[in-house]
């Protein structure tokens, strides 16, 4: 069974600061890291390429989209997934939903992925909790399967991509770092947006935050707080992205 992490109530013990990069997981991806003056963090993974500091960066989505499963009853913590391929990696700590059918509505936290026992194509799904509700085989139940919104990261390339941070630092690819989501954060600007401006995507050039206009109102990433922002340059903006 591949490495994980068990599920503790909090961050007590800094294996990894928030100006530091690792080569291994030192948490669980998605976990939290909460300081005294409100600043969150979530701890993430890099994807191919190099990050660059203080830009935002995206989530990659869905791996796999409505599946026909193998039949699972109530109480079942595995659940097969009939994929065109095995996903075996960077599936740890993402989602398993049922999105049609028999069991539709209900989703999980990811342990792990394997290959299926019954085709090598196939994944086998581990979740952490019990299904509540069995799903059904013989094209009944239909699921889907999601990466954890904080690994595989990439610099935000279109407005539509789901934002999930900024990281602080360079980050190596393929490398582990603690990605802010909240509070006080260094940004790259890409306007002469005034203190109070919501912030959303520069539309222009991705990665960069603008004040919201009538016709980029996609996901809002927090408020220009500390002076008249700066096009083109780092600034002192607030996050809201995830608590």
């Amino acid at each position: 069974m591949p490495l994980g992490f068990h599920n503790t109530p909090g961050i007590n013990i800094i294996k990894q600061g928030i100006y530091e990069e690792s080569s291994t997981p030192k948490y669980r991806l998605g976990d939290v890291l909460r300081l005294s003056d409100g600043r969150a963090f979530r701890y993430a993974r890099n994807g191919a390429v190099a990050l660059a500091i203080g830009k935002y960066v995206t989530a990659v989505g869905a791996v796999e989209t409505n599946k026909q499963v193998y039949a699972a009853a109530i109480g079942a913590t595995s659940v097969g997934l009939k994929t065109s391929s095995a996903q075996t990696t960077s599936t740890q700590e993402g989602y398993f939903y049922v999105n049609d059918g028999t069991g539709q509505g209900q989703y999980y936290k990811v342990r792990y992925t394997e290959a299926h026992p019954s085709s090598a194509s196939h994944t086998l799904v581990h979740l952490y909790d019990p299904l509540v509700t069995a799903v059904v085989a013989s094209g009944t139940s239909e699921a889907s399967l999601a990466y954890n919104p904080w690994t595989k990261v990439v610099v935000q390339a279109a407005q539509t991509k789901f934002v999930v941070g900024v990281p602080l630092i360079a980050v190596t690819a393929d490398y582990y770092f603690w990605c802010q989501t909240w509070g006080i954060c260094c940004t790259l600007s890409g306007g002469s947006d005034a203190v109070g401006s919501i912030l959303s995507t520069n539309g222009t050039n991705f990665g960069e935050n603008l004040a919201v206009t009538a016709s980029s109102i996609i996901q809002t990433y927090g408020l220009v707080v500390d002076a008249t922002n700066v096009d083109t340059e780092y600034n002192l903006n607030y996050l809201t992205i995830a608590p």
